[in-house]
């Protein structure tokens, strides 16, 4: 096995393993110490598929990146008249 991708969050590495799975290609996830719990988790990903699940990463965050002219919707609170 080898180290594909490091997140620092465990949703973001379950995004990815998800990605992955829905692939057909088996990871593992190792995650820090439940002491630790912040921190580096691990997604771990056989050898010979190594190339192919950079790929889907790389294409699967062009697909969810936000436009570099994207900007939050104001809140109901900004647009209320101040009296």
């Amino acid at each position: 096995m080898k180290l594909l991708r490091k997140y620092d969050n465990a949703a973001s590495a379950n995004v990815a393993k998800s990605v992955l799975d829905s692939c057909g290609i088996d990871t593992y996830l190792a995650e820090p110490p439940v002491v630790l719990k912040a921190g580096s988790f691990r997604l771990m990903i056989a050898d010979e598929r190594f190339d192919e699940a950079i790929a889907i990463l790389d294409e699967h965050q062009k697909d969810v990146a936000l436009p570099d002219d994207w900007e939050p919707p104001k809140s109901p609170s900004d647009t209320e008249e101040q009296t």
